[in-house]
């Protein structure tokens, strides 16, 4: 899945590729363009949707000046739960509406969340620019939020991160503190702010990496009232270094965008649209294809119903005739009865009653075993007739010693075999007559 991140600041906008696979997130390309009238968002979107066509995941990254902070201790643990409770817990804290905000949090490392919330108006306008350039965003976040993934590792116990825009202070990995920063002189904002932590809080940063627009730094120490932290470029190892191929001036450029593609993939990122800024395009999408399916379905379920339909036809039909000539049968053999209730029954109970069964397997047994013995000099028996035990055959054979052969291997089939009446046929051979009686074994 590819996921393009485009970061809005005051003047300019960042657009950032990545493509990911499982958990890794490797960079793509990225480029910076100016916002400003003549060149306004709306128009940017539109250029970046001909450009790049169909994008997997889209993920717009506000300033976080534009959003509001508050520290808040709320005995749960699920952030959904707490998103929808932010408005009355902040009600009359705060000088703007709740009910015109948007609200989310990230977990804090001292057991509490950092409330995040903006305007609805203002998230409102930037989404519906990028919709009307056809470059709809899944996500609205801010890509400070995010910047967990970027720590080194390194053993200070409390280190501070910054591209400018903001200032995130990590205790052990686990974030502690978060301001935004305003216009004006940066570095100095550095230092009052991680100045002020230290004595307030009595939190002291071990350590201060720059990336993004502040990157381009050597070490050196701060002189004001942050004197004694180490500041350096961040660190380009691991999984940042990994994603560029170890471009470092990208990686320090583009780090901000990285971080929040691999908050992205893990599911976990800010995000305001919720509600009626929810996202329904891919839901629509869906429901698209799923209806193209059930028509699909709908039509296979009419061709199997109607072919079932003809196949019922068809065995009714059948049944149908079949019926018809039950009764003409049973009309043939009992002319003189009144019209059965179920004529087959009937014929049925009728054979059972005179032996039927019982007769048929028994001719079926003996006609089996006078073929057994009849040999290749008898051509056949064109006549035969069973009553009880005894039979009467009529046959064609090669001579007179065939005859006399056959008669001689019916004996272990007969008692009183008898063979009469053999005559020469004009065209060879001769035919016969045999009388017999069907011993008990054989029946």
């Amino acid at each position: 899945m590819d996921i393009m991140i485009l970061e809005v600041g005051p003047c300019s906008a960042g657009i950032a590729r990545f493509r990911t696979k499982g958990n890794v997130v490797s960079f793509l390309g990225a480029n910076r363009y100016p916002v400003d009238e003549e060149n306004d968002l709306e128009r940017l979107c539109g250029k970046l949707a001909d450009e790049y066509g169909e994008i997997g995941k889209i993920a717009l990254s506000i300033p976080a000046a534009s959003l509001c902070y508050r520290e808040v201790e709320l005995p749960l643990r699920d952030r959904r739960k707490i998103r929808d409770i932010l408005p009355l817990e902040l009600k009359g804290d705060t000088a703007a509406d709740t009910e015109e905000s948007l609200f989310d949090s990230i977990p804090l490392g001292e057991g509490g969340f950092l409330a995040v919330w903006g305007m609805r108006t203002m998230i409102s306008e930037s989404l519906e620019c990028m919709v009307a350039a056809g470059l709809e965003p899944q996500i609205i976040t801010s890509a400070p939020l995010h910047w967990k993934s970027l720590l080194p590792g390194v053993a200070e116990h409390c280190v501070a991160l910054s591209d400018g825009t903001a200032v995130s202070v990590y205790d052990h990995g686990r974030l502690i503190y978060f301001r935004a920063l305003g216009k004006g002189e940066t570095d100095l904002e550095i230092e009052r702010t991680l100045a002020a932590l230290e004595c307030s809080r009595g939190i002291e940063v071990e350590r201060l990496f720059l990336f993004g627009a502040s990157g381009d730094v050597a070490d050196s120490r701060s002189s004001a009232a942050g004197e004694g932290i180490p500041r350096s470029p961040l660190p380009v190892t691991e999984g940042l270094a990994e994603s560029f191929a170890a471009n470092r001036a990208a990686a320090i450029t583009w780090a901000g965008a990285w971080a929040l593609a691999n908050e992205i993939v893990s599911g976990s990122p800010v995000n305001f649209r919720y509600g009626n800024l929810a996202y329904t395009a891919g839901f629509e999408k869906t429901k698209a294809r799923l209806r193209i399916s059930a028509m699909i379905a709908a039509a296979a379920l009419i061709l199997l119903f109607t072919e079932a339909g003809v196949r019922y036809s068809m065995v009714k039909k059948d049944l149908d005739s079949l019926d018809k000539s039950i009764r003409t049968i049973y009309r043939e053999v009992f002319p003189n009865r009144a019209k059965a209730v179920d004529e087959v029954a009937e014929l049925k109970s009728e054979i059972k009653r005179m032996g039927g069964d019982a007769g048929t397997q028994y001719l079926l047994n003996a006609m089996k075993k006078i073929a057994e013995i009849k040999g290749d000099a008898i051509n056949g028996f064109y006549e035969s007739e069973f009553e009880g035990n005894q039979v009467r055959l009529k046959g064609d054979a090669d001579s007179f010693q065939a005859v006399n052969d056959f008669r001689t291997r019916a004996g272990s089939l007969f008692s009183n075999a008898e063979v009469g009446e053999i005559k020469s046929r004009p065209g060879g051979g001769v035919s016969f007559t045999f009388r017999g009686t069907l011993q008990e074994a054989s029946r």
